[in-house]
């Protein structure tokens, strides 16, 4: 089972890990100058549920996805540190999907995927149009 760890430097950074069944932990770093945040409704809170959904699901998820997905963990936690299992993104993604009324994570049920920032692809929940 893969956990997620975060924890809130003295000096107001944060430090976010994934750990991989024993000790070995790897850092989960922010992308396009980011920065993690949680305990507020932030651009960092919503960096940080990305980062967290990009690494557990293996693709980016749609904006509404990742901000639901925020507004339900990253931005109301308030702890200094704190956990989270693979199991539990599970159960938060199913409260994700049912809220947004979403079959595709990845698209938002629009057929476009976006695989970088500006670059979209069609999504594989579709077929491909004859």
């Amino acid at each position: 089972m893969r956990t997620y760890r975060g924890l809130r430097l003295a000096n107001g950074s944060a430090l976010v890990q994934v750990v991989e069944g024993g000790d070995d932990a790897r850092a989960l770093v922010p992308t396009e100058g980011a920065r993690f945040t949680w305990g507020e409704s932030s651009t960092g809170s919503v960096a940080l549920a990305r980062a967290i959904l990009v690494d557990h699901l293996g693709a980016l998820p749609s904006r509404g996805v990742a901000h639901r997905f925020a507004f339900l963990t990253t931005a109301a936690w308030t702890a200094t540190r704190w956990l989270l299992t693979s199991s539990e993104i599970d159960l938060w993604l199913v409260e994700v999907r049912a809220t947004l009324r979403l079959s595709c994570l990845l698209c938002g049920d629009t057929g476009r995927r976006e695989v970088m920032p500006g670059l979209w692809r069609r999504c594989e929940c579709r077929p491909a149009e004859a």
